[in-house]
């Protein structure tokens, strides 16, 4: 299915850092599960690395990491609980090796310790009057133009007294766009409903010309709909696919408190993929579909594939 996604053919990688950061987000995914199954601490330590240079990429998924330590100690009730401490440390200690030079680095350069200074304008812009000028039909890009181009009187002078000072003028936009959302909770909802609609919607944003929406709607939305009933599913193993959960449920909190596009949810399409195959296989299970020589064997599936809900056996049916 990934080989095959019209989405990942044609948008533009080589310009932004989507393709980086769907890579980086399934290894790190992938040694999770492996070392939810193998316990091994020098695996722990690479893993915890790998994910920090995936946060170090896209910083949306540090959410995801603060729920991966304890997940990797709760998930598994057969290993010993020391085992699965250590495991939990080691993956901590890989993920501080990771990020703490960037952290340091920060600290030197903007006094304080930090990921970057984007939130704070990103709140801000996500949650204005004129947010929707242009998103999610257009480039989000059109509406920030407008947004930042139409400030008051009194709120450019608040700017010009901050000045060129990346902390504070972050800590300005990000109390201006919280106090956005307490203002108006309804239009806050009715905003969050609107950008999950655009990034999880059947249609493209921004908007593409009509082949390539078709193209789009017939490719991602079988693999949504399959994926939401492979995860249902696969619902009595929800301690192994929390982390499936928590990749999706961090992607649409985050989305709804600033913004999303297509592109920005393209890394989570993989995850889908794995549940959309599990419930094809099964359908092909169910009613004999398989060519023999291509039919799956349990026993012999390795990889990715220990993800999938087993298939039911048809000789014990």
């Amino acid at each position: 299915m990934c080989a095959f996604y019209p989405y990942y053919a044609w948008h533009n990688l080589s310009l932004q850092e989507t393709s980086l950061f769907t890579f980086l987000a399934v290894l790190a995914t992938y040694m999770l599960v492996r070392e939810r199954h193998e316990r091994r601490w020098h695996l722990a330590l690479l893993t915890g690395f790998i994910l920090g240079l995936a946060i170090l990429t896209r910083a949306t998924l540090i959410p995801l990491a603060a729920f991966a330590i304890p997940w990797i100690v709760l998930s598994d009730q057969k290993n010993n609980f020391r085992r699965r401490v250590y495991s939990s440390f080691a993956m901590l200690a890989g993920l501080c090796l990771c990020l703490s030079p960037w952290l340091i680095r920060a600290k030197e350069v903007t006094g304080a310790y930090g990921f970057g200074t984007e939130f704070g304008r990103a709140l801000y812009a996500g949650n204005h009057k004129l947010t929707f000028s242009h998103y999610p039909e257009g480039s989000i890009d059109k509406s920030t133009r407008l947004i930042f181009s139409s400030h008051s009187e009194e709120e450019r002078a608040q700017l010009a007294q901050i000045g060129d000072d990346e902390i504070e003028l972050n800590a300005w936009y990000r109390s201006k766009g919280i106090d956005m959302i307490l203002a108006d909770p309804l239009a806050f909802f009715t905003g969050t409903l609107r950008k999950l609609g655009a990034t999880f919607g059947p249609l493209p944003s921004p908007r593409q010309s009509l082949p390539a929406t078709l193209v789009y709607v017939a490719s991602w939305s079988p693999i949504f709909l399959l994926g939401l009933v492979g995860l249902w599913r696969s619902r009595r193993n929800w301690r192994r696919d929390a982390i499936f959960y928590a990749h999706i449920a961090s992607f649409a909190a985050i989305t709804t408190v600033l913004w999303g596009h297509t592109s920005h949810r393209s890394y989570l399409d993989i995850y889908f993929m794995i549940f959309a195959a599990s419930t094809v296989a099964a359908l092909f299970d169910r009613y004999s579909l398989w060519p023999r020589w291509i039919k799956p064997s349990p026993q012999k599936q390795g990889g990715l594939a220990r993800l999938l809900p087993t298939p039911p056996n048809p000789v014990a049916r």
